[in-house]
């Protein structure tokens, strides 16, 4: 058992993470591991020293740190989650009513499960949606952070298993639930944009055209910048899909104005990306190429050369669209440089090595085949930087 020093210690990081104040990364995590590592019976007998570690506060803000985590960092919001059960599992009856106890600990669970969706593993996440189910069923009461919001994570799980149809029935009702009976607009609009994505996978364009424009009515009555960049840029992708450049080009730029007003250059960045794809879509090189360098010079500025080299290929696959093959092969010469400046990954640089040696082989004239092997590749090497670059096993010079 911990000391009571250690308890202390415990209880005044894990409060002071929570609340907001200024605490160390490595002492939050480190307070989340020891209390995780703890057996059950004595962490039971340490929330009954520390009134932190029996909180529904406490719960609530762990839920809160986990759901902040779960895109970026899975596996800590993972952690977070199973030490919210631990203190909702420690709640008193006679501190708190018994309804509010039972649906704390669905609410822990269904984070649990929220975080298993993010690192694939689909077994375990049922398993914790089917917990939360539990609770929740066995609680009177009625709110839509949850079982609402826990329909939508069985219809997550269903869409990544591929079962598309079930999934679009499931948030479509939840939708209409959000909206009519909880009144809980923003999260009306996360489940139309769930929908809407769900279709545009279906290859349903005008449906999740609709379901987008439904989902933008709430968001821009709710003044949410964030989901309405984020729609436009959908939006974008969409009418990509049945060939309308110039109207995903107006969605990304639109959207780009609005990531511009929340500050995220990461965002501003992609959607130049996609601006100049379209643009080379529309036949408008010139206008292309510009846009596509800003964006490498902002990927680069950005600390992110993986992704500028990707950019980069862009710009060789509009000139070789433009058949302006004299300027390709400086341009895959001055790219090895350009990154090997900027540190880039060993097996990106072999990758686009490969291609600069194609390039001044064929006197410029590289086949889309060749930009597409290297640009996968690059795609590939984000998710798994451990991956090798290995040339293809024909290639004609």
């Amino acid at each position: 058992m911990p000391s009571q020093r250690e308890r202390n210690r415990h209880e005044d990081a894990l409060t002071l993470a929570l609340r907001g104040e200024r605490i160390s990364e490595r002492d939050f995590e480190d307070v989340i591991m020891d209390l995780i590592s703890l057996r059950h019976v004595d962490f039971k007998v340490m929330a009954d020293c520390r009134p932190a570690l029996r909180s529904r506060t406490t719960v609530n803000h762990l839920n809160r740190h986990a759901h902040a985590l779960l895109s970026r960092a899975p596996h800590e919001a993972l952690l977070l989650s199973e030490l919210c059960i631990r203190v909702a599992d420690a709640l008193r009856s006679g501190e708190i009513d018994e309804a509010e106890i039972i649906h704390a600990r669905g609410d822990a669970w269904q984070h649990r499960a929220a975080a298993l969706i993010e690192i694939g593993d689909f077994s375990e996440a049922i398993n914790a949606v089917a917990t939360a189910d539990t609770f929740y069923t066995c609680c009177d009461i009625i709110r839509s952070e949850g079982s609402p919001c826990l329909a939508l994570l069985k219809a997550r799980i269903l869409q990544r298993k591929g079962d598309f149809e079930d999934a679009l029935s499931i948030a479509d009702e939840t939708a209409s639930l959000f909206l009519t009976i909880y009144e809980d607009r923003r999260r009306y609009v996360i489940a139309r944009v769930f929908c809407a994505n769900i279709l545009l996978t279906m290859g349903r364009y005008t449906d999740a055209i609709t379901a987008f424009d439904k989902a933008a009515g709430i968001a821009e009555e709710l003044q949410d910048t964030s989901t309405l960049a984020h729609i436009a840029a959908s939006m974008g992708n969409t009418l990509t899909r049945i060939g309308h450049h110039q109207g995903a080009c107006e969605q990304y730029t639109n959207a780009m104005e609005l990531f511009e007003m929340l500050h995220q250059p990461v965002e501003i960045a992609r959607m130049r990306i996609r601006i100049g794809i379209g643009m080379v879509m529309q036949g408008e090189f010139d206008e292309a190429i510009t846009e596509l360098e800003r964006s490498r010079e902002e990927f680069l500025r950005l600390g992110m050369p993986i992704v500028a080299a990707q950019v980069a290929l862009e710009m060789v696959n509009a000139m070789l669209l433009a058949r302006r093959y004299r300027w390709v092969e400086p341009l895959c010469r001055g790219m090895i440089a350009t990154f090997i400046s900027a540190n880039l990954h060993r097996e990106a640089q072999k990758a686009l090595g490969y291609l600069n040696e194609l390039a001044s082989l064929r006197g410029g004239r590289l086949r889309t085949e060749d930009v597409s092997y290297v640009k996968d590749f690059l795609e590939r090497l984000e998710d798994e930087p451990s991956l090798c670059f290995l040339a293809p096993a024909t290639t004609q010079a």
